[in-house]
């Protein structure tokens, strides 16, 4: 039985990345264009589409293991291309991402595997004075001996009606013990307000909530937020606490992503959010700002919008139950709010160093109160943002 478990397991690691770039190569055309082609071990259906400010070419694959570098890639004499990244988008896909000098359109067809070469992915890259769109389909031509145009993918299918899923991100946890204050630590008490939470969330017909841990155990940052796309979430909420030198320090604080922060104390909060991993043992070196940029430039304009307008109605609930420190949303950059396609909100609950917030935070009553009053929040936004799954049950 163990060797068949053996056998199964590499199996399934062996196939994770079914698909292959075996090549990458840019060429320059004599019309000005650039030809960008893959090679894959097999045959595939990428989703093209180019977005502006700045200029990019994206390239939408299933999972793929890119077995070129793309750093190492030539670029042409004249290319519209500069620069070239691949990673993982969602649980699903992988996402290559070409920068380009200017506001450029492209077109993509494929060309089946022969006796000399691989399957190919072929895209023209030209200038372009159209105004682009966020996920514009292009042209694909089904095989170049065909040369019959039709769309790359069917009509973006609506997400069915069902249950609006909810992650409940306690902070920190395990190894990490978060902000400490007389020998209470944050983990434990976003861990606790966490579950009252989601116990709050799922009597509310129509919703479904998770936790990214439900025991004290360390979570990397990035693996919070891909449970959260594993599920299918809507919404993202993550819980943290804080302690600040000074006991003069009060109030919640609710965030929404931003590469600049609302203030300094925002700035603060962030980094010591954000240096979680490296307080769990994981190695951070590899994570450049370049990376970093990145991610925050994926994420779509819309979604940060629903975050802002979720944040303002946690904010207005929250109000009634605890003291603010700022009477308004504010924005940093937590790596855990920038799931390009889940609104997501950050919640400081209070400060440890603080006597009075203390005794809230570390109470089951004030733990109740902060947990009934953010769940209402989120109830309204859902009823005033999400018609396809209105929730008129138990509205306040």
């Amino acid at each position: 039985m163990r060797i068949l478990f053996i056998i199964l397991s590499f199996f399934i690691i062996s196939n994770a990345y079914a698909l292959d770039v075996e090549k990458v190569r840019l060429g320059q055309q004599l019309n000005g264009s650039t030809r960008v082609v893959l090679e894959l071990n097999k045959k595939a259906k990428p989703r093209v589409f180019t977005l502006q400010n700045p200029n990019r070419v994206v390239i939408d694959l299933p999972v793929t293991n890119f077995k070129v570098d793309l750093s190492d890639v030539k670029m042409p004499v004249g290319s519209l291309i500069h620069n070239m990244r691949q990673g993982l988008f969602t649980p699903k896909i992988t996402r290559m991402v070409l920068d380009a000098k200017t506001n450029v359109s492209a077109k993509m067809f494929t060309i089946n595997k022969n006796k000399k070469n691989n399957f190919r992915v072929v895209i023209d890259i030209k200038k372009s004075n159209e105004i682009a769109t966020p996920h514009k389909k292009t042209p694909i031509i089904k095989n170049i001996s065909k040369a019959k145009n039709t769309p790359i993918y069917s009509p973006v299918k609506v997400k069915p009606k069902g249950p609006v899923i909810i992650m409940i991100d306690p902070g920190h946890g395990g190894v990490d013990p978060g902000a400490m204050k007389n020998r209470i630590y944050e983990k434990n008490i976003v861990l606790q307000t966490g579950k009252k939470l989601r116990d709050e969330l799922n009597k509310i017909p129509g919703i479904k909530a998770y936790m990214t841990r439900d025991r004290d155990i360390f979570v990397k940052l990035a693996n919070r937020v891909k449970k959260a796309q594993a599920k299918g979430a809507d919404l993202f909420i993550s819980l943290h606490a804080d302690a600040h030198k000074s006991t003069r320090a009060k109030g919640a604080s609710i965030y929404v992503l931003s590469e600049k922060s609302s203030d300094k104390e925002a700035q603060r909060l962030a980094r010591h959010a954000n240096e979680s991993d490296a307080l769990g043992g994981i190695n951070i070196t590899h994570e450049t700002s370049d990376v970093q940029n990145i991610l925050i430039e994926l994420a779509q304009r819309e979604t940060l919008n629903k975050s802002a307008l979720l944040a303002n109605e946690i904010l207005s609930r929250f109000s009634r139950v605890a003291r603010l420190r700022k009477k308004k949303i504010m924005f940093a950059g937590f790596k855990v709010l920038k799931a390009p396609d889940i609104p997501s909100v950050l919640i400081e609950l209070s400060y440890i160093s603080n006597k009075k917030d203390r005794q809230m935070l570390t109470s089951r009553k004030g733990q109740l109160k902060m947990s009934k009053a953010i769940a209402g929040g989120i109830q309204s936004y859902i009823n005033q943002n999400m018609p396809n799954k209105m929730l008129m049950v138990g509205m306040k």
